[in-house]
């Protein structure tokens, strides 16, 4: 249970500690799958920048400190336009710091995002991501995720995997897995 923690929106003045939490998760990729989650930083940043700006960006946190974020966005260029038909959200940049010690503030945030989703009228949440981060395919898989197609990000011309879940199934998920945790 979170206790005095909120997800609320981030504010531009977050920019440098949300860097740093990216940075942090980053290696920690590094250290779990033998490659980062981004490598293209600049690039990772400003998409990071922009989102912030245009208040997509949400954390918790705790006494002033930001424990976890995430994008939630309405389109994404890297799906085509059929799917980019008003019936989903994007959801990104899902990262804790390295202090956190909430469990399970992942499922935290796609709940967030997937109640978001069910409050806009949207049908899915969707994201993207490496198929060579077969831990974080593999953890979408477990919340109802389904993989959609495969492409190529021109920013690195490393190959990625577009995920789609019914948002009310991902709700479903996240509840058996609270309460086969207990929760």
């Amino acid at each position: 249970m979170v206790d005095e923690t909120k997800i609320e929106p981030a504010k531009v003045s977050d920019f440098e500690e949300l860097t740093q939490i990216m940075d942090e998760a980053n290696l920690y990729s590094l250290t779990k799958s033998d490659e980062p989650m981004w490598t293209a930083m600049d690039f990772v940043r400003g998409e990071l920048r922009a989102h912030l700006e245009a208040g997509e960006c949400f954390v918790l946190r705790k006494e002033q400190k930001i424990l976890a974020t995430m994008t939630i966005t309405n389109e994404d260029a890297l799906w085509d336009s059929e799917s980019t038909d008003g019936k989903a959200l994007y959801i990104h940049k899902l990262m804790k710091n390295s202090e956190c010690h909430i469990k399970n503030v992942g499922l935290i945030f796609i709940s967030f995002a997937a109640h978001e989703a069910i409050r806009q009228n949207r049908r899915f949440l969707r994201c993207d991501t490496k198929p060579t981060q077969v831990r974080l395919v593999n953890y979408y898989y477990g919340l109802a995720f389904v993989k959609k197609r495969s492409f190529v990000y021109s920013v690195t011309n490393k190959p990625g995997v577009l995920l789609e879940a019914d948002a009310r199934e991902v709700l479903k998920r996240i509840a058996e897995l609270n309460t086969a945790n207990g929760e």
